[in-house]
């Protein structure tokens, strides 16, 4: 979509693809609703595509434009640390509650997390591998719609 070239006022809006295709479970030809196989951008819970210029200021945080990355060190020299994005700070009391589980838990200089990643990284860690950051439908995104359980699993099951 870098080269997006609809009208201006289709930036940011959402759609979807509506598919006709033989269903070898069903034995029979059905109508399927899907997204774009070729998305950039997906809406929470990854129901529709977003239409978004990927050069667009509203994709890029503030310095992506100036950012420099780093050199890529040669994998005989490389260090791998699997990282859960949630877990990273989802218990972490030196994160506010808001942000625990997020992408943005990485920003806070002060986290007990970062500091332990800046301890990796003097012992040799490289790189950090986030997992899973990518969309999948069996998992709520937004907020409100997922559930926590607090306390002992028993005390949240139906007797």
């Amino acid at each position: 979509m870098a080269d997006y070239m609809g009208p201006t006022s289709w930036r940011g809006k959402y759609y979807q693809y509506r598919i006709t295709v033989f269903c070898p479970d069903s034995q029979q030809v059905e109508t399927l609703t899907t997204t774009d196989p070729y998305s950039l951008c997906l809406a929470a819970d990854g129901t529709h595509t977003q239409i978004v210029p990927m050069d667009d200021d509203m994709t890029m945080p503030e310095g992506w434009a100036s950012h420099t990355p780093l050199p890529a060190a040669p994998w005989t020299d490389t260090s791998v640390y699997e990282l859960h994005i949630r877990d990273f700070s989802m218990s972490d009391e030196t994160v506010p509650e808001e942000l625990r589980g997020k992408y943005k838990a990485f920003t806070l200089q002060d986290s007990a997390g970062v500091a332990h990643l800046r301890s990796l990284r003097s012992a040799g860690l490289t790189h950090i591998h986030l997992l899973p950051a990518y969309d999948y439908g069996s998992v709520p995104e937004r907020a409100e719609d997922q559930t926590t359980i607090k306390g002992p699993a028993t005390e949240n099951v139906d007797q």
